[in-house]
C-alpha cells in the first residue's frame, strides 16, 4: 500500500497535483505520449530516474479504486469530489512529512 513518509511518493504526489484534475486521474483517457510527456518533464527537472517515477505512478494508479473508495467513506462525496479531495490529502500529508524531514536535516547537521 502507499506510505506517505517516503520521498519519492511526496515528489510523485506534486507532479499529479501540478498536471490538475484532467492530469493523471484522466490517465486511460491519454495517450502514452501526452501521459509521458509530463513525467518525463518532472524526471528531468529534479534529476530522478524516469522508471522510478513511472513505477510509482503505476502504483498509485493500481491503488486509485481503492483509495478513493476510502475517501468517499470517509467525505461522504461523490467519486470526482473525493478523488479531488483525496489528491489534495495526500499531497498535503507528502508536504507535512517532507518540511519535518528537511527540518530534521538541517538540525542533524548543525551538530
Amino acid at each position: 500500500m502507499i506510505k506517505l513518509k517516503d520521498k519519492l511518493i511526496y515528489e510523485t504526489l506534486k507532479l499529479v497535483e501540478s498536471q490538475g484534475e484532467d492530469g493523471l486521474l484522466c490517465r486511460n483517457k491519454q495517450s502514452d505520449a501526452e501521459f509521458m510527456r509530463p513525467v518525463n518533464e518532472f524526471a528531468t527537472a529534479s534529476g530522478r530516474n524516469y522508471t522510478s517515477i513511472k513505477s510509482t505512478l503505476d502504483i498509485i494508479h493500481k491503488n486509485w479504486g481503492y483509495l478513493q473508495r476510502e475517501s468517499i467513506k470517509d467525505t461522504g462525496l461523490d467519486a470526482g469530489k473525493a478523488s479531488k479531495i483525496f489528491i489534495y490529502r495526500l499531497c498535503e500529508a507528502g508536504r507535512s512529512f517532507i518540511e519535518k524531514y528537511e527540518k530534521t536535516l538541517v538540525q542533524n547537521a548543525d551538530k
